[in-house]
């Protein structure tokens, strides 16, 4: 079971995000949080996401990218891998 900590400011995206990832058998969120502050004091009194913290930040999905791009993100970097979405200058992309 993947254990997640949903961190965001805007209410609707905490809300359809964590649907999104209550519906998927292998994620369970185990906080969610609107701010630093309540990120930091659910850290604060919590063991298990120590490893997280050591390891630093290995993944990042922007808001517009929920949904598969956000699963694939969990479950690689529940494998130890990095996942980062970056969106790629006009100069690469063909039209």
């Amino acid at each position: 079971m993947i254990h997640i900590l949903l961190v965001d400011d805007h209410n609707v995206i905490r809300k359809g995000v964590r649907y999104l990832l209550e519906a998927t058998p292998d994620v369970k969120v185990i906080a969610v949080a609107s701010d630093e502050t309540e990120t930091l004091s659910y850290l604060n009194s919590s063991a298990p996401i120590e490893r997280a913290l050591e390891a630093g930040i290995s993944g990042y999905v922007f808001q517009t990218d929920i949904g598969e791009d956000l699963l694939d993100a969990i479950r690689s970097l529940y494998r130890g891998k990095r996942f980062l979405v970056v969106p790629l200058p006009k100069e690469f992309v063909q039209t």
